[in-house]
């Protein structure tokens, strides 16, 4: 995740459970529950509230096409080298009966190799 993105998505530093009760849920959009690379998780509730199937899908679409945007949008302000190469989204990435535990987001920056 870009550095500069960091400081609006709050993130784990220990422990996921240490912070989550100092997070302003009712601001918070979307989070990183653990460390880097474990995706994004969009806030609809406060941390890893899933609410229902239908719902979920209405409140997260326009939140995931705003952070997809603007994760591929981020350039170095050094190089102006995209930092993020790919975003992906849950349903893209997941299959099975344990695809809505996924994380709504996945990044991969420019440091990581391809697949």
């Amino acid at each position: 995740m870009p550095r500069a993105l960091k400081g609006q998505v709050p993130q784990a530093l220990t422990s996921f459970n240490k912070i989550a009760g100092r997070i302003d849920w009712s601001r918070t959009r979307a989070y990183c529950p653990s460390a880097p690379g474990s995706g994004l998780w969009i806030n609809l509730e406060g941390p890893r509230a899933r609410g229902d199937r239908r719902r979920r899908a209405q409140s997260t679409s326009a939140c995931v096409a705003e952070l997809r945007e603007r994760l591929l949008a981020y350039r170095d302000p050094k190089t102006g080298e995209a930092v993020v190469t790919a975003v992906h989204r849950r349903e893209d990435i997941y299959r099975g009966p344990h695809a809505e535990a996924g994380a709504d987001l996945l990044d991969r920056d420019r440091r990581a190799p391809s697949a």
